[in-house]
């Protein structure tokens, strides 16, 4: 299980199980709640796993494929693809509510550093493309369109 926190309240979730298939293989399946699509919803996640080595493994899941390396217990260096939605209500103004929606996916490097016990400084960074977004008012489209590509930064406390 993977909880998370994010600025303005986004809350994912993420429990899988694994079964291992070989030495070096095994699946990993199993389903999370999050915005990543841009509407929170419920959806599935898995896939196969190669641990080439004791330090280096190559995962193979949706939706977000990595590949991962641990040269030591404390450090772990990666490079990922995933989703990257978001969605935002604004209800400030009398004629109702807005609800923004992006859509897009990330790529990008990154590195995560134990701190203690089971909890993790993660920092990582990328491009952010194939960026759409849809602005809803009162349940009517009133934007879609694309968005331009952009880079990302992202610092992260997670515990495993």
């Amino acid at each position: 299980v993977m909880p998370g926190y994010f600025g303005e309240a986004r809350l994912m979730a993420q429990g899988t199980a694994l079964c291992r298939l070989s030495d070096v293989w095994q699946l990993e399946l199993g389903a999370a709640w999050d915005d990543a699509f841009g509407d929170p919803q419920l959806f599935p996640v898995g896939g196969a796993v190669w641990q080439a080595t004791d330090t280096f493994a190559v995962r193979l899941l949706f939706p977000s494929p990595s590949l991962n390396w641990a040269p030591t217990s404390r450090l772990g260096l990666f490079a990922f693809l995933r989703p990257a939605g978001n969605r935002w209500v604004d209800d400030a103004d009398d004629e109702g509510e807005w609800i923004f929606i992006l859509e897009g996916w990330r790529s990008g490097l990154g590195l995560e550093q134990r701190l203690w016990k089971r909890l993790w400084l993660r920092l990582a960074g990328g491009a952010e493309f194939a960026r759409r977004y849809e602005g809803q008012r009162a349940g009517r489209l009133e934007l879609d369109g694309g968005a331009d590509d952009t880079w990302f930064a992202d610092v992260s406390l997670v515990v495993y």
